[in-house]
């Protein structure tokens, strides 16, 4: 088996170079979860053992009829143990933040 240098490796693979770029905007762990119109009860138990210490970003989307007004963050906010996880609707350009679930809205794309 050879062995390259970190250069040659570098070369081959030029896009996996870290970022040099200052971020202006704090990382955190991200999750997205995609469902079904029948997978509201594997949500439901997700937050339920949601662990307080996840310290994450929650997307969740779900398969609906665009014209579909859901009530997800109102149904998951009554299962939701952890003092400091707020579920929302997502809005367009909204940053993520950890211990916030963000549902996006039927008829759009996370």
């Amino acid at each position: 088996m050879s062995q390259k240098s970190v250069s040659s490796v570098d070369s081959q693979f030029p896009n996996t170079q870290p970022d040099t770029q200052p971020t202006t905007q704090a990382t955190c762990l991200t999750v997205a979860i995609g469902s079904s119109a029948g997978g509201l009860s594997a949500i439901r138990e997700l937050i339920k053992s949601y662990p307080s210490d996840l310290n994450a970003a929650i997307i969740i989307t779900q398969h609906m009829s665009a014209d579909h007004k859901t009530q997800l963050p109102e149904i998951l906010s009554k299962q939701n143990k952890v003092k400091n996880l707020v579920i929302l609707l997502a809005e367009d350009g909204m940053p993520l933040q950890a211990n916030y679930i963000y549902i996006i809205p039927a008829g759009k794309s996370a």
